[in-house]
C-alpha cells in the first residue's frame, strides 16, 4: 500500500513536471545534469527513483503469496521465501521513502503556471460549479443539458466564443443567474469547497503521526560506562 500510494505521487509529480504542464519541479543540484542529451531538460530522477523501488516491492507480492502455501510438515523452503520478502522489502521500502522525502522537500512549485493552466480552458473548468447552482433552480438534469450544450457550443466553435458569453445568452440561464454571477461560479479559484481545510488537517494528521513515530535517538554515554 505504500509502494502504490509513493508511485501515485512520484508519477503525479513527474506529470508536472512536463514541458505541457511544468507546475512544479523536483529541486535539481548545482552541477547536475538534468538530461544527457537535451541541456534544456529536468528529468524526474527522484521520482523515477521512487517508482522503480515501489515496482520491486510489489514485484514480492507473488513470492509472500508463494509462501503461504505449505506442505506435510513443512520444509522451511516456503518460509525462507517470507523471509526473503518481507527482508527485502523493508530495505527497499527505505530507499524508495529516501527517493521521496528528497522529491518533496525539494518540490519547486510555480503558482503563475498553474493559474495559466487553470485559464487554458476558458472557463470550462469551472463549468460543475455552473451545473450545480442551476440545478438547485431548475433540476439537476435540466442544468447539466443546459451546461453541457453551452461546452459544446465553445468547444465546437470557430469563432473566439467565450464560455461566459455563451452561458449568459442563454435564456435559460440569464433567467436565473447575471454576467457577474456567472463569471464569479467560471473563477477556479472559487468553488474549492472544503480542500483548504481537508488539506490542512490531513497534513496535520501526517506530522502528528510522524512524531510519534519517530525514534528516540539513544542515550549518551560516558567514557566510564
Amino acid at each position: 500500500m505504500i509502494a502504490a500510494t509513493t508511485t501515485a505521487i512520484a508519477e503525479e509529480v513527474s506529470r508536472l513536471m512536463a514541458v505541457e504542464f511544468r507546475e512544479v519541479s523536483e529541486r535539481i543540484p548545482e552541477g547536475d545534469v538534468g538530461s544527457s542529451t537535451m541541456p534544456q531538460k529536468r528529468n524526474p530522477k527522484q521520482s523515477g527513483g521512487a517508482v522503480i523501488k515501489a515496482a520491486e516491492i510489489r514485484a514480492l507480492v507473488p513470492l509472500a503469496l508463494e509462501a503461504m502455501i505449505q506442505s506435510h510438515e513443512v520444509d522451511g523452503a516456503r518460509s525462507a521465501m517470507m523471509d526473503y520478502a518481507i527482508e527485502q522489502s523493508c530495505i527497499l521500502t527505505g530507499d524508495m521513502l529516501d527517493y521521496l522525502h528528497s522529491v518533496i522537500v525539494g518540490l519547486e512549485i510555480y503558482p503563475d503556471r498553474m493559474k495559466s493552466n487553470l485559464e487554458l480552458s476558458g472557463g470550462l473548468i469551472s463549468a460543475e460549479a455552473v451545473m450545480i447552482t442551476l440545478g438547485r433552480i431548475i433540476g439537476r438534469q435540466e442544468a447539466h443539458a443546459v451546461v453541457h450544450h453551452a461546452a459544446h457550443v465553445v468547444a465546437t466553435s470557430n469563432s473566439s466564443v467565450t464560455f461566459l458569453e455563451v452561458l449568459s445568452a442563454d435564456p435559460r440561464v440569464n433567467a436565473h443567474l447575471n454576467p457577474a454571477e456567472i463569471a464569479t461560479l467560471l473563477d477556479p479559484t472559487g468553488p474549492t469547497g472544503l480542500s483548504a481545510r481537508i488539506a490542512h488537517e490531513t497534513s496535520a494528521r501526517a506530522r502528528a503521526a510522524a512524531a510519534r513515530y519517530r525514534p528516540t535517538p539513544p542515550a549518551r554515554t560516558s567514557s566510564a560506562d
